[in-house]
């Protein structure tokens, strides 16, 4: 079959002109435009639906149209591409009017279910899909399901082409939906079924309490967060793997490095040659981890201790797709491949031999878009047109394979990816879990692939009651589409500006990125910064995951030693106002340098300050009209046996410390002890 319909040829005045004036193209194949303008500053090449513009590409001279896949034929006139040209007075534009001719039949299908369920027995719903042959015929991609329960509570399972039904938790009507695609949009299709005689409490083993989840919102709800973790708030995160190497545009070198302009692709050329004979896959075979081995694990491990981390959290892939362990479904592209060395394993054995919990952090669902400049060539130059390594189909394990998802923002609520690379991913998630047994699963951004993030979500919180003898003690942290108790809810950089309900974490970095950056040790933060940071997320609830950033061969520069040793300093002596407490009713006393805790019973008020105030400290939310102090036992400073002096007036609570700050620190707290709960704050008094 011809790869498009039709393609009218023209041309122009040499300085503006375009290859064709004219597209039909089938669905689901592609066509290569070029153009001239002679003397533009600037050229763009923009598709326009309707009143809708989107910008597809900058600069470039040429522009390759993927058809994608279509419900009906497109109309003539509803889909332009257009090239236009910026000169130093004046703008050209040359329309190309497109056409994409529907070729693959979309599914025909029911679904096949019962009328009635008992809410005991497994039942089965599959679709008849009416058109199959006629579809695999015109070469229709594989087939994707993604089924919803509503009207009811009930434990699922998927498989390939079916939903299994096991239980129900209530009688009623329930609606199962189907929304299918053979790589076009979804045609949907749903059945009813009365259920007539539900089990209680399906969900939950009634002898050991143990709670069954399955890969459901619904299900997934049932999940509560571990004291461990609430009672944690410090955990150190790990950016660590071949992206460390050049040290040059740190944590996007893997993609930068095939973007001319950047400082990694100019580095990369000047150091190791053009990405077309010096990939990716070629930094990966430099990472041998030389100064990385069991007992650098375990002292980098006891020095995170000594700060006051509660759990540790080492990247075990990153966008780069480069998996730090002994992987069984990346088996080319590891840290055991190349260098001899399951890291994963060994910050486990380190994390177990001292008493932390272990994390590891997913960030590869977005491989796929983020490594798409790697299929690409320069545009320009001696090397211009030379096609990168990431062209090779020998490294799509690596590189995956040129992706129809042009669009700008690498970050979205729904990753991309072919059905083989979500299953990929699966495997490989649910590999790292069942090799490890984390009790933190961070992945970067939202749940990914949807059914598939959920998939690994039940599997993770099932492993981990298995692991701990019916006991939950898992923690996956999301980002984007949090979904309130499925998960703790994580903020890149950011904090929430007030106390929250549920546990939460910041991850921020203290090095200038978070993979290491030569010779930017100048630009590290403070430990006055990180104690900051801490009390900020501990005071609104949350947890703080401070990232430290390790050399290519696997060390701490000594500055960020000094960093962390200060910052354990401070915290040894203060700690009990920051461990094991939760948030109050207010973080702060406003504008400046105030924070408050609690202790779990609710009978300590930690009152802590960001640097020594000077002799006396005035706190305006405790003034007299907003805050009852006939209960209270005492007031002293964390880390001495000073008891202090305190007056309460209408402005403020206001309390003598002593003349000098007894030791040097980053912050200082008081404890407020009362005889019984804290009472209650007023806060409709300004």
């Amino acid at each position: 079959m011809a790869m498009f319909l039709s393609i009218f040829q023209t041309t122009f005045a040499q300085d503006f002109s375009v290859s064709m004036k004219e597209i039909e193209l089938l669905e689901g194949k592609s066509v290569t435009l070029t153009a001239s303008a002679v003397g533009a500053q600037k050229v763009y090449w923009i598709i326009k639906r309707g009143n809708t513009e989107t910008v597809v590409a900058v600069d470039k001279y040429s522009y390759t149209l993927d058809a994608g896949r279509v419900v009906a034929d497109t109309t003539r006139y509803g889909f332009v591409l257009q090239f236009k040209a910026f000169y130093a007075n004046e703008v050209k534009i040359w329309d190309i009017p497109v056409t994409i001719k529907e070729d693959i039949p979309e599914p025909v299908f029911y679904l096949r279910a019962p009328a009635s369920w008992n809410g005991l027995e497994t039942i089965e719903v599959e679709p008849e899909i009416s058109n199959l042959e006629a579809m695999q015929a015109k070469g229709a991609g594989e087939l994707r399901y993604h089924w919803t329960v509503s009207g009811g509570d009930v434990i699922k399972k998927i498989e390939p082409g079916k939903l299994i039904l096991k239980r129900s938790q209530n009688s009623g009507t329930i609606t199962v939906n189907l929304a299918l695609n053979n790589g076009g949009v979804d045609f949907a299709a749903k059945a009813t079924i009365m259920v007539t005689d539900p089990q209680k409490d399906a969900w939950v083993d009634r002898v050991s309490g143990r709670i069954f989840f399955e890969p459901t919102i619904e299900s997934l709800k049932q999940y509560e967060t571990p004291e461990w973790y609430k009672d944690a708030k410090l955990g150190i995160y790990m950016h660590w793997g071949p992206q460390s190497i050049p040290g040059v545009d740190a944590t996007w070198y893997a993609r930068r490095m095939y973007q001319p302009g950047t400082n990694g692709y100019k580095y990369h050329v000047a150091t190791y040659g053009h990405p077309s004979k010096f990939g990716y896959k070629d930094i990966c075979k430099l990472f041998t981890a030389s100064k990385f081995n069991q007992a650098q694990a375990d002292r980098l491990v006891e020095l995170y201790k000594k700060v006051g981390a509660r759990y540790v959290v080492p990247v075990a892939v990153h966008h780069d797709n480069f998996d730090m362990w002994d992987s069984k479904y990346q088996p080319r592209w590891n840290s055991v491949v190349t260098s001899g060395k399951d890291v994963v394993g060994m910050w486990k054995k380190a994390a177990d031999k001292h008493g932390l919990h272990l994390g590891v952090a997913s960030h590869n669902a977005r491989s796929y878009r983020w490594f798409q400049p790697s299929h690409g060539a320069d545009s320009s130059g001696p090397m211009a047109g030379v096609p990168y390594d990431g062209q090779n189909p020998e490294y799509a394990d690596l590189y995956g394979v040129k992706w129809n998802d042009s669009s700008f923002w690498y970050e979205q609520l729904s990753d991309v990816g072919p059905a083989e690379f979500e299953k990929n991913f699966e495997d490989r998630m649910k590999d790292l879990i069942d090799k490890y047994h984390p009790d933190l699963y961070y992945t970067d951004g939202g749940i990914p692939f949807h059914q598939v993030g959920l998939n690994i979500l039940a599997h993770l919180y099932n492993e981990s009651q298995e692991w701990n003898d019916g006991k939950l003690q898992a923690v996956a942290t999301i980002k984007l589409d949090w979904t309130p108790n499925i998960a703790i809810n994580n903020y890149e950089y950011g904090i929430p500006s007030t106390v929250q309900h549920y546990p939460w974490q910041t991850d921020k970095t203290m090095g200038v990125d978070w993979y290491w950056e030569r010779d930017a040790t100048s630009r590290y933060k403070s430990a006055d910064w990180a104690i900051r940071t801490l009390l900020d997320a501990v005071s609104r609830n949350g947890n703080l995951l401070l990232n430290v950033p390790l050399t290519g061969d696997g060390e701490l520069e000594p500055e960020t030693v000094a960093m962390l040793t200060k910052m354990g300093q401070c915290l040894e002596i203060i700690g009990e106002a920051v461990f094991s407490t939760r948030g109050w009713v207010v973080a702060d006393d406003g504008p400046g340098d105030i924070r408050f805790t609690r202790n779990k019973a609710n009978t300590i008020l930690y009152v802590t300050i960001l640097g020594w105030p000077g002799p006396v400290v005035r706190i305006k939310t405790l003034n007299k009209y907003s805050f009852d102090l006939k209960n209270l036992k005492s007031v002293s400073l964390v880390g001495t046996l000073d008891k202090l002096i305190y007056r309460q007036n209408a402005e403020a609570l206001e309390i003598t410390l002593p003349a000098k700050a007894p030791y040097a620190g980053s912050a200082y707290s008081i404890k407020m002890t009362f005889s019984g709960i804290i009472p209650k704050l007023n806060l409709n008094i300004s």
